[in-house]
């Protein structure tokens, strides 16, 4: 179940940024870190921001547990959709899930991030398959990849999906064969 990180999938699949990049423009980042929440309830040994929370530190200019309020959320979620990134790695010097509002950041980020472009037929068939990984049991996931492989091979053929979504699609099923493997 190894998965090996391929830079030129990713290269590909944001193609359009790297030539705007090279063309002297000023892309939109395809991904963002962002830090909803600076508390953790951890204290992870490994983590590099483990000793901000220890209450010996309290005194340290670096202790600060503080939770992003609301409003910024919500405010940079949508500057990010208008911008047109791509993901988002909810990270932090803290644990991220801590700020109750993230849940309600994502949902917000999902909405507001719907693709109108893309037809409602692929769209639906990408949800079908999206389903049917979540509800899968490890023991029958091998059997299900094959068959979500070949519909995935059908949908990249349509001749209405943009370069963009057929690229992304290839990552997908370049993913769900190193699983299968």
């Amino acid at each position: 179940m190894k998965v090996k990180f391929l830079i030129q999938a990713k290269i590909y699949a944001n193609a359009d940024r790297v030539l705007d990049f090279l063309d002297n423009k000023n892309p939109a980042p395809v991904l963002v870190e962002f830090d909803p929440s600076n508390t953790c309830n951890h204290g992870c040994y490994f983590c590099i921001s483990s000793y901000i929370h220890l209450p010996e530190s309290k005194d340290l200019d670096t202790y600060n547990k503080t939770i992003m309020p609301r409003e910024v959320l919500m405010s940079a979620c949508k500057d990010f959709v208008d911008m047109g990134v791509r993901a988002i790695n909810w990270t932090g010097g803290g644990e991220p899930t801590i700020n109750k509002n993230l849940k309600e950041a994502i949902e917000y980020i999902s909405e507001l991030n719907e693709d109108g472009n893309l037809p409602r037929n692929i769209k639906a068939k990408l949800l079908e398959i999206v389903k049917i990984l979540k509800s899968a049991k490890d023991t029958e996931l091998s059997l299900l990849i094959n068959k979500l492989l070949s519909d995935l091979d059908e949908i990249s053929g349509d001749a209405n999906l943009d370069q963009f979504t057929r690229q992304q699609i290839w990552s997908i099923s370049s993913m769900l064969e190193g699983i299968s493997n």
